[in-house]
């Protein structure tokens, strides 16, 4: 059962509207549109669904945000009724997705800035981080993938998300996991390659002007993901541990600098395949929410205690 809301909320800090309110079984999906008018485009809106589970809804458990990765969207939590949210939400949590511009129910826009990447760390996930406090009254645990996971780093690192905002994240995978951010298999999905053939006159583009036009249009994303350790230097100035990554024991070498830094805890988990390319194929893997469930339980947990002190 499904609603057209168009309601504002109750926010006291940006314009944000419940679109929709969805019964599906037995959760609920609220879903707010969200328009903090900080950013280069005063116009762009994303979205923020929050799911709860009747009855489930424990009182002092902290709020979890959780951020899809590269062109994904909520659904890679949900993913029909079997994802990591739903998981959470049925232990008692207070689960939010928000969805980065252009992805999922955030709106299409007929221009597209050459700052993006910047306005949604800058811009967008403090916009989100303040809306979800607001609503919660609490900071909340973040939870991210590949790029999701990158993007709450460096806002966390450059200081815009302090501690009364965000308690800890959580990385499923390393934050710089090359394969989840493959060059022409991504572009594709979303239809720049259409447009690049379009501009090239129809010729077919060789892999150099792939990467050429990647790092043009996602290019601080690519500067991330090649400097993580310098992207933590805010973590090593912090005696508490502020982030935990969860992978497959075969990650291992992949999250080799990340092993020293005394700010971060690495889980890897014992898995019969050894053959996966990038955390977003392990987390679709059946039975992967279950392995992860006790260990990510206790992290939680960890982070949180480590905020209220």
């Amino acid at each position: 059962m499904s609603a057209q809301l168009g309601v504002k909320s109750s926010s006291g800090l940006f314009p944000a509207v419940l679109k929709e309110a969805e019964l599906k079984g037995d959760y609920v999906e609220d879903v707010y549109l969200l328009k903090p008018g900080n950013s280069m485009d005063r116009a762009a809106e994303f979205a923020v669904t929050r799911l709860s589970a009747p009855g489930k809804r424990k009182v002092g458990l902290p709020p979890l945000v959780m951020l899809h990765g590269l062109y994904r969207n909520r659904q890679q939590w949900i993913a029909g009724g079997q994802g990591l949210a739903m998981a959470l939400i049925n232990e008692g949590y207070d689960v939010w997705l928000p969805e980065l511009r252009e992805h999922g129910s955030s709106p299409l826009r007929s221009q597209v800035h050459a700052t993006e990447p910047q306005d949604i760390v800058e811009c967008d996930l403090p916009a989100a981080a303040m809306f979800i406090r607001e609503q919660t009254g609490a900071p909340a645990i973040w939870i991210g993938v590949d790029v999701g996971s990158l993007a709450a780093l460096f806002t966390l690192q450059s200081g815009i998300l302090s501690s009364q905002m965000i308690s800890g994240l959580v990385s499923l995978g390393g934050p710089c996991d090359k394969e989840a951010i493959s060059l022409g298999k991504r572009i594709a999905s979303v239809g720049l390659r259409a447009r690049m053939l379009q501009e090239r006159a129809g010729d077919e583009p060789e892999r150099r002007d792939w990467i050429n036009y990647w790092r043009k249009r996602f290019g601080l994303l690519s500067y991330w993901r090649g400097r993580p350790v310098e992207s933590l230097k805010l973590f090593l100035s912090q005696p508490r541990q502020v982030m935990h990554i969860f992978a497959p024991e075969h990650f291992a070498a992949k999250l080799s600098r990340w092993r020293n830094l005394n700010s971060v805890t690495i889980h890897l988990l014992a898995d019969e395949r050894n053959d996966y390319a990038s955390a977003r194929e392990w987390l679709g893997r059946a039975g992967c929410v279950d392995q992860l469930m006790p260990g990510l339980r206790l992290s939680i947990e960890q982070l949180s205690s480590q905020s209220e002190r």
